[in-house]
């Protein structure tokens, strides 16, 4: 899993992992509707493509261990201070009866602040017993995080402010006046200059 997948690898993953079912039946020779199926690809599509650039990812695995989305950062930002740099994951399977069901669910679940996890979307079929009518169903496999679960308040500032500042007697300033008596100075940021970050 990556969170900086393209639409198209989200897509390409998630179809892989969804139309398992209809690969083994064309794999045995079984029938397949394509209108049907057909139809359901492009509600897949679509259905990505109106949650790009949202916190929706795709993973690899139904079990599988997330890792914080900033990794580097938490070397340096207060708010990574002391939070957790993984989470395990275990996807929860829910039925909905249509795409626009599934799509409010989800749009709810972002708006709370929360990251999604998904799996797999499964087209499941249920045949009306009184007149054997196929009914299509969406099996969603996914989970949530709540983005909060990543990053801490920063701590409460004492005697206004909370970051470490070294106590010494450094001049920055370049002007004629400071170059003979802080020359050590000098030289430290003319050797800094030199480099490109």
């Amino acid at each position: 899993m990556s969170r900086f997948d393209t639409l198209e690898q989200k897509v390409e993953k998630l179809i892989d992992r969804s139309f398992t079912g209809v690969r083994t039946n064309i794999e045995n020779g079984i029938q397949v509707n394509e209108e049907t199926f057909q139809r359901q690809l492009e509600e897949l599509v679509a259905f990505m493509q109106y949650f790009r650039d949202k916190k929706l990812y795709i993973i690899d695995l139904p079990v599988c261990n997330v890792l914080h989305p900033d990794g580097a950062r938490r070397l340096v930002d207060p708010n990574l201070r002391n939070v957790p740099s993984n989470i395990t994951l275990n996807v929860s399977s829910q039925n909905f009866n249509d795409s626009y069901e599934l799509v409010e669910t989800f749009s709810q679940l972002l708006n709370e602040e929360k990251e999604i996890f998904l799996y797999s979307l499964d087209y499941v079929t249920i045949y009306n017993p009184t007149n054997f009518e196929p009914t299509y169903r969406i099996l969603a496999r996914y989970a949530s995080v709540d983005f909060n679960y990543w990053y801490a308040p920063i701590e409460e500032p004492v005697n206004g402010n909370n970051l470490y500042i070294p106590n010494n007697d450094f001049n920055f300033e370049l002007s004629d006046e400071n170059l003979s008596k802080n020359e050590s100075t000098l030289k430290i940021v003319n050797n800094i200059l030199r480099h490109k970050f």
